[in-house]
């Protein structure tokens, strides 16, 4: 089966991630698959997180997916610098992500609104129980119709980040030229 745009791959492979999940390492809700997941400057097509503790499962519940729907890009940088350090400070936020210090202040109280963070004191906040959530292991595919040389170098730029990378290609449309020259390789 051929594909026309890149973007009717996502469902399919979704679904074969997720049998492959179930039948295979027998995971069975102890994994988040995102889909076009902005990481620096590139958009990941499909990230799966595994989350193997029963205790953390019971975190992934709908009040929690509703704390993160619907959270702007940049808040969430200002939120994924709380899976790295323990306590942060808007000095620190504003070392790390270029960003006026009134948005930064703003940012952080959306995040105490949403229970996602609480403030310790004047300008230290600490994560709730979400940081339990870090995954076990991270695993990233990249999903290309073609461009094989495009797809390897976004892989291995998947690999500084998770644990697996993958590419998928359209089997219709390798060639035959580019099957010869993998075998080169």
């Amino acid at each position: 089966m051929a594909f026309a745009l890149e973007k009717e791959m996502t469902p399919k492979m979704k679904s074969n991630v997720k049998e492959f999940l179930f039948k295979t390492i027998s995971y069975q809700d102890d994994f988040i698959i995102a889909e076009e997941l902005p990481v620096y400057y590139r958009m990941i097509d499909l990230v799966v997180a595994i989350i193997q503790d029963d205790k953390i499962s019971s975190l992934l519940d709908s009040e929690y997916e509703k704390k993160f729907k619907y959270i702007e890009n940049y808040i969430l940088d200002i939120l994924a610098l709380f899976s790295i350090y323990d306590e942060i400070t808007v000095n620190k936020v504003q070392k790390h992500i270029f960003m006026d210090k009134q948005k930064i202040v703003d940012c952080l109280e959306v995040l105490e609104k949403r229970k996602l963070i609480l403030k310790v004191s004047r300008q230290k906040y600490i994560a709730t129980e979400w940081r339990k959530l870090i995954p076990e292991e991270i695993i990233t595919l990249e999903l290309k119709l073609q461009k094989w040389q495009e797809a390897l170098e976004q892989a291995i730029f998947n690999k500084s980040f998770s644990d697996y990378s993958f590419v998928v290609l359209d089997k219709e449309r390798v060639t035959k030229k580019i099957i010869l020259l993998k075998k080169n390789i």
